[in-house]
């Protein structure tokens, strides 16, 4: 795919720049295909469209999808019978970013896939024993002295205080039974 935007970038010097804008976890880089007719001002100058795929490694057609969008702009602006593509081009800019997560869609192409679901980088905790909630973080997120919940108890809900940490949810059953009065089925 790196040498494929390369090659389009190179071909269509006018309208698209590829340009790494960092690395994954593991060393690959994050690449950002910019695309626009630059001959009618910089892609700064135009309102953005944005399109991602790959988040998730698994989801690999969300990233074909994306390179499909990146050659139809290309290879249509210009042409009579795709109008639409050359005004697309003409007034906005597009920042089609084809790999969020690069590792994991190489892990899922490997002859013997390695599937993740997001990314390959492990829990920020060393002790699952002494630390089992990763990346559940209280804190005061509106800076007025106290930390809140976010939750409203609905009792036809699904979901239910965790047995030994109250702060994270599980699916359970609901310690109401449904209202058929208000059409709710389970």
């Amino acid at each position: 795919m790196s040498l494929w935007l390369h090659d389009l970038a190179g071909r269509f010097p006018n309208l698209m720049t590829s340009e790494s804008y960092g690395k994954s976890h593991q060393g690959r880089d994050l690449w950002l295909a910019t695309i626009t007719d630059s001959s009618l001002g910089a892609h700064h100058t135009k309102p953005a469209q944005w399109i991602d795929a790959n988040i998730h490694s698994v989801e690999l057609i969300a990233g074909v999808a994306s390179c499909y969008i990146i050659e139809q702009l290309l290879t249509r602006f210009g042409q009579p019978e795709h109008a639409h593509a050359t005004e697309a081009l003409r007034t906005r800019k597009f920042y089609i970013f084809p790999r969020v997560n690069p590792t994991g869609v190489e892990d899922a192409l490997l002859d013997n896939p390695n599937c993740h679901r997001s990314s390959t980088r492990m829990w920020p905790y060393k002790n699952c024993k002494t630390d089992p909630w990763p990346g559940l973080v209280v804190q005061d997120v509106d800076s007025d002295g106290a930390v809140h919940t976010m939750r409203i108890p609905d009792p036809d809900g699904a979901w239910v205080d965790h047995d030994d940490e109250p702060r994270v949810m599980v699916g359970g059953v609901p310690s109401v039974p449904p209202q058929e009065s208000r059409g709710i089925a389970c």
